[in-house]
């Protein structure tokens, strides 16, 4: 079964989510989702990782990347409730010292909203 990659937009910011095991295969469905989500909006992104139970070498590059533009806009990444084996892979790669990863889409957006009224 092909992972389910999904996007959706909540007061500016820009939320990807996705099911399954994400690789190599499901890069492109994964880079569209994120750029037809984001377009229009400021560089505020969250990629909810519920329901993912793998990640590859090349989407742990996407984060790298996405976290690298992102800064570059002056904006941010947050990645949402790893699971287990994607929370070891950001672990062993170190990401998890450099990416935002909260437990729950209501931390993540409140981090948004805070920085937005730290900014004001």
């Amino acid at each position: 079964m092909e992972p389910r990659i999904t996007g959706r937009r909540y007061e500016g910011v820009a939320i990807v989510a996705a099911e399954g095991r994400l690789g190599l295969p499901e890069l492109p469905r994964l880079e569209r989702a994120v750029r037809e989500t984001r377009q229009g909006l400021g560089p505020r992104l969250i990629l909810d990782l519920t329901r993912v139970r793998v990640v590859d070498s090349s989407v742990l590059g996407l984060l790298i990347r996405l976290h690298l533009q992102l800064r570059s806009e002056g904006g941010r990444l947050i990645l949402v409730n790893p699971q287990p084996t994607v929370q070891r892979a950001l672990e062993v790669t170190r990401l998890n010292t450099v990416l935002e990863v909260y437990s729950t889409m209501d931390q993540a957006l409140r981090a948004f909203e805070e920085a937005a009224s730290q900014a004001s």
